[in-house]
């Protein structure tokens, strides 16, 4: 019951991102799958596929919602014997934003709080950002950081979320100097291609003594 081939209905996608794309249904060729489905299944990387149609010979399957880009195991399971896995390239694709789990965007700033600069001279110094986590289904998510003095205005772009400070999820580091207020903005970007950021304008102003 070997897995022979994997091949992409969506074909202008498939030259697009250069890859399976998920939600879009692909076929599978091989032989010996059974007529019917019965209790078999398809799996990308572990995760149960749902299935458009299923023969002995030819199965059309939906790339599952979920799986991170990259490399995934492809795999047909008959009567609990799984076929040889294929290796296929995935692109996790959609067209939404991370979706926040609790609180939207930036929930505090200080200076220094978690993050310390052993080669800062004054006036430069060190401020911590926090926010909470956000969800995609294109994982992982990753932060931006957007921030200004109202005369300059800085990114710090790709903070995963760090370790758990309570009361908040995540927090981020970015240079500041002394003596500024500044004002500053936390946006979610999901890993789909291309990504998605959401436009959330909370804002949160804090001072560097």
């Amino acid at each position: 019951m070997p897995l022979t081939s994997v091949s992409n209905l969506y074909h202008k996608k498939w030259y697009k991102y250069g890859g399976l794309v998920t939600n879009e249904v692909i076929t599978i060729n091989g032989y010996s799958f059974g007529s019917t489905q019965g209790s078999s299944i398809v799996t990308f990387g572990g995760i149960t596929a749902s299935i458009v149609s299923w023969s002995d010979t030819t199965i059309e399957a939906q790339v599952p919602v979920g799986l991170s880009s990259g490399l995934v195991s492809v795999e047909v399971v008959v009567n609990g014997k799984s076929s040889l896995g294929k290796l296929f390239t995935v692109i996790c694709a959609d067209s939404d934003p991370p979706t926040w789990d609790t609180t939207i965007g930036v929930q505090y700033a200080e200076a220094w709080g978690e993050c310390v600069c052993v080669d800062c001279f004054p006036p430069e110094a060190m401020a911590s950002v926090y926010w909470n986590r956000a969800s995609d289904d294109c994982e992982p998510v990753e932060y931006n950081i957007y921030y200004g003095d109202g005369f300059n205005y800085y990114e710090s772009l790709g903070h995963d979320c760090g370790e758990n400070f309570q009361p908040y999820d995540c927090f981020g580091c970015i240079w500041v100097y002394s003596g500024n207020f500044y004002d500053v903005n936390v946006r979610a970007i999901d890993s789909s291609t291309p990504p998605n950021e959401d436009t959330n304008g909370v804002t949160f102003f804090f001072f560097v003594p």
